[in-house]
């Protein structure tokens, strides 16, 4: 059975200072699961979209003098949000610092950019390496965050330098190696006080327009044959084990089809998890528990999550 923490709320809430300096969409109350690949989870007390690095700061001070936790939300996935939904100040990059550029043999994207889009915009300009990217859900700031990758590539391989907004309202720059990245991880899983707000990425090699085109069609096939594709899921819930598959283990557990209310795992790939139509936050999560608690007494092997899970129960 699952236990959750009493959630505190912070409304009402004088924000009309914060309203005056921020230039993006303040919400109040407002439901997440539209923000989320699950499509499931609770409601924020303030649900902020900020334009640029200006409105992170601000929002930095306004939840630091005011004492109200913060949360940074990039596309919703790999991510589950509880039912209960998150205390304080939620925001969310969906539609803000998406800008780029090109510079100096290299590409300057927002934390915002959507990781398809940046894929597809190399891809336009003849550059090679990140065809990996295209299908894979989500932001550049949360790829940097868990770095992202697949087909043997990760974000990490041509990311020279990293931008970020910490809790003393300064902005910081980080280099690859002071961000310990390793397989879906880095220092940002970590410390959730540093904001991504854009990466800097290395040019390493061109080619022709078709061939890289090709390379990311043939991924997309791989994609479409071997994962649920359109569902409703959060990407890959495990990380693979040393040596082994987090999904060959779930299935080797016979746990395809698996279903806790509208939760299910995978038919098509067993370290997805379906929302089938119905499901709650509570469902996903139960599943999950079931899945670990049945891969380590089936095998002896304790599956480490991928996904995030945040907030609070109902």
């Amino acid at each position: 059975m699952l236990t959750y923490l009493k959630r505190a709320s912070y409304l009402p809430i004088d924000i009309g200072r914060l309203k005056r300096y921020f230039k993006g969409n303040i919400l109040l109350d407002t439901p997440l699961a539209r923000l989320t690949s699950f499509g499931v989870g609770g409601s924020a007390d303030i649900l902020l979209y900020p334009k640029d690095i200006e409105d992170i700061v601000t929002i930095v001070e306004f939840a630091k003098d005011e004492g109200i936790p913060l949360t940074i939300l990039g596309r919703g996935t790999n991510l589950l949000i509880r039912d209960g939904g998150i205390s304080g100040i939620v925001v969310s990059l969906r539609g803000g610092l998406d800008n780029y550029e090109f510079a100096d043999e290299t590409i300057i994207t927002g934390a915002g950019l959507s990781l398809p889009f940046f894929s597809k915009l190399a891809m336009e300009n003849g550059i090679s390496g990140f065809e990996f990217a295209w299908g894979i859900p989500g932001s550049i700031g949360g790829a940097v965050v868990m770095n992202a990758g697949a087909f043997g590539s990760n974000i990490s391989d041509h990311l020279e330098e990293v931008l970020v907004v910490d809790m003393d309202k300064k902005v910081k720059k980080y280099l690859p190696d002071q961000l310990k990245f390793s397989y879906r991880t880095s220092i940002f899983r970590k410390q959730r006080e540093k904001i991504i707000v854009s990466a800097k990425f290395r040019i390493v090699s061109k080619a022709p327009l078709s061939k890289i085109k090709d390379k990311m069609r043939e991924y997309e096939r791989i994609r479409k044959n071997t994962q649920p594709v359109g569902a409703k899921t959060a990407g890959s819930i495990f990380k693979n084990p040393k040596g082994d598959y987090a999904g060959r283990l779930i299935e080797k557990a016979g746990l395809k089809g698996m279903r806790i209310g509208g939760a299910m795992v995978s038919m098509i790939h067993a370290n997805f998890i379906e929302n089938i139509g119905n499901a709650r936050a509570k469902d996903i999560e139960e599943l999950i528990i079931y899945i670990e608690e049945k891969v380590k007494s089936e095998t002896g092997i304790k599956l480490t999550r991928e996904v995030e899970i945040l907030g609070y129960g109902d």
